[in-house]
């Protein structure tokens, strides 16, 4: 295979072509992706036909796999794969909001890859954010200053706070497996040694060295910060699209405009402890 690897931005993401993730990947071409989703953050692949499973193996190439905590919405015979449709089965409506997946894990994830089968016609945009340029463009002072600090995150604030209202309900037991966690503020990527933020709308509760108030308006601060217009990259979908994001460096946000049939595989790859 002949890979291109195509920057989006200055920011953020890049177009990979010359890929076929339905044929078996070589160890070069294998390689050549995997240095640009640590340069780029956020990978576009277009039109790829893969099944399920190849998209389970494909994966599992970057690390090991983990299961998401909502049980029900996992594709039977591949709990590997997490479906987020409102076909009737999968989780609708997820994700509508500025978050980091699984950051509310005490281990979170590495990076997530979304396959999308079945696609609206108009609507249902990803927005992706980096988190490292905006890190970047902090003064020294603040970089300094946050360095400094840890924040919580919280399972249960994502669908308290922003999905309660319209989505599906959450089993009790899946918030009792998934209890409040404590991260730095700042992370360090472990492959590329660049700091981003690792703070987010979704779950991030509080800042824990400041008072109710003081966090409430560095977090707001810092919420509005990372999603400058030119840290972002909006994705429009096209069937079978492959989207794969760095949890590490990156937030992202699914829009809801859209009410037509929407249909989507996304595998989670495991990271470690967030240094």
């Amino acid at each position: 295979m002949t890979i291109h690897v195509k920057p989006i931005s200055s920011a953020i993401g890049a177009v990979i072509e010359g890929v076929d993730l339905a044929q078996p990947l070589d160890n070069e071409t294998f390689n050549t992706l995997y240095d640009a989703f640590n340069r780029h953050s956020v990978l576009l692949l277009r039109n790829q036909s893969m099944s399920p499973e190849q998209h389970v193996a494909f994966s599992r190439r970057f690390g090991e796999l983990e299961q998401h905590v909502l049980k029900s919405d996992l594709l039977p015979g591949l709990p590997e794969v997490y479906v987020l449709s409102n076909k009737g089965f999968g989780r609708a409506k997820a994700g509508w909001f500025w978050h980091t997946d699984l950051s509310y894990q005490k281990i979170p994830s590495k990076a997530s890859f979304l396959h999308g089968l079945e696609i609206p016609s108009m609507g249902g945009d990803t927005m992706f954010a980096s988190t490292a340029a905006a890190y970047d463009a902090l003064s020294d002072k603040m970089k300094a200053f946050l360095d400094t600090l840890t924040a919580e995150h919280d399972f249960r604030q994502g669908y308290e706070k922003f999905s309660k209202r319209w989505a599906a309900p959450i089993p009790e037991e899946a918030f009792k497996a998934r209890p409040p966690v404590i991260h730095p503020v700042v992370r360090t990527h472990p492959e590329t040694g660049r700091k981003s933020l690792y703070v987010n709308e979704g779950y991030t509760t509080r800042i824990m060295e400041l008072s109710h108030e003081e966090s409430e308006a560095l977090l707001n601060f810092l919420f509005r910060h990372s999603t400058r217009a030119e840290f972002v990259y909006r994705h429009h979908w096209s069937a079978r699209d492959l989207v794969m994001w760095d949890n590490r460096a990156t937030i992202h946000q699914a829009l809801s405009d859209y009410n037509e049939p929407r249909y989507m595989h996304r595998t989670t790859i495991s990271g470690d402890i967030v240094e």
